[in-house]
């Protein structure tokens, strides 16, 4: 897994200086994960433009949450996911007189789910598989490089081990920022 990562972040630094804008995100979630119960947590991508409508985009992220907390029968639920696919964010002119873009995006690529059950005599089971997501929402251009969004979509992981009977799919939600390094939005105003 780390080394699939390592190459892929290789291949998208070696890449980028071709490319007109550069953007990385940072955001916080809140994934329904089915089985793996309603999680929290946060996660960063990074992504540049294929043309002015399309963005390549990979993005992680990690959820946790821990039932019974201090309790005999404490459970640990942890969701990590590692995405790559395409953004599509098209031209509104009534959105872009507010600064505002309407983005929606299509993602696979991994996942790994763990439950530890026993932290003392370290009941666990993990399994990593494949995922898939769609994500959409808004994004407001607060300056030229920096852009709050708001996103909602769905999810869903498959296994073929220990969690193929689970159903580890369900809506997410995410806010954060995205930090334009290279190119910045193409906006129109006198912000900066």
């Amino acid at each position: 897994m780390k080394r699939i990562a390592a190459i892929i972040i290789f291949l998208f630094i070696a890449t980028t200086n071709s490319f007109a804008v550069f953007f990385i995100d940072g955001f916080g979630a809140n994934v329904d994960a089915g089985d793996m119960e309603n999680q929290r947590g946060y996660g960063v991508g990074l992504g540049f433009d294929l043309n002015p409508d399309i963005n390549f985009l990979f993005r992680t992220a990690l959820t946790s949450v821990t039932e019974n907390l201090n309790d005999e029968d404490e459970t640990e639920y942890e969701h990590f996911t590692a995405l790559a696919g395409l953004e599509y964010t098209p031209r509104i002119r009534f959105l872009s007189n507010y600064r505002i873009s309407w983005k929606t995006s299509i993602l696979a690529g991994v996942s790994n789910s763990d439950v530890e059950i026993d932290k003392m005599y370290g009941e666990s089971e993990s399994e990593m598989g494949i995922a898939c997501s769609f994500w959409t929402g808004l994004q407001f251009a607060l300056t030229r490089y920096i852009s709050p969004f708001v996103d909602f979509g769905y999810h869903s992981s498959f296994y073929s081990d220990k969690f193929k009977d689970a159903s580890i799919r369900g809506y997410q939600a995410a806010i954060g920022i995205r930090f334009y390094i290279t190119g910045g939005g193409d906006y129109t105003g006198d912000y900066q």
